[in-house]
């Protein structure tokens, strides 16, 4: 992963969204937790987890059908801005472009599962309304307008 910053580097203060699978124990190096120490490693404060309802079709495992997957919200800041960019913080429109801040929005997505891997169009509508951009989508299948993405599959799917 930190190839990818070296080639696209990450302003002092930002927003990432991370998604993991909604288990302690998916695997070998799989979950929520090997994915909040990947946040960390990368300079980022986890913050909350934004869970994505499938209201559809769910993935059957040992432990039930999975209608969840989740995205670690986390931030990165200079010391002394956290105000910026955490979730509790600013109303500023430079750092928040909705103009109404980061608690104005939901902590849930309710969308359709689609192809596998493919986050719904609403969670990038969902980053437009709360992050500043630039965007990078990394291992991105999808090319949108105003977000860089980068990955052996991008422009696999038409937005």
């Amino acid at each position: 992963i930190n190839g990818w910053f070296v080639q696209h580097p990450v302003e002092e203060e930002a927003h990432l969204y991370l998604w993991t699978v909604n288990s302690f124990t998916a695997g070998k190096n799989q979950g929520i937790l090997p994915s909040l120490d990947v946040c960390k490693r990368i300079g980022f404060k986890p913050v909350t987890l934004i869970p994505w309802v499938k209201n559809n079709v769910g993935s059957p495992t040992p432990y039930g059908m999975r209608y969840t997957e989740m995205c670690i919200f986390a931030v990165k800041y200079r010391k002394g801005r956290g105000g910026r960019t955490r979730y509790s913080g600013t109303q500023e429109t430079e750092s928040v472009p909705n103009g109404r801040g980061l608690c104005s929005s939901k902590d849930f997505i309710i969308a359709d599962r689609r192809e596998h891997s493919r986050k719904p169009e609403s969670f990038y509508k969902y980053v437009e309304s709360r992050s500043k951009g630039p965007y990078l989508d990394l291992y991105s299948r999808t090319m949108r307008p105003g977000w860089t993405g980068v990955g052996n599959q991008a422009g696999m799917w038409k937005i």
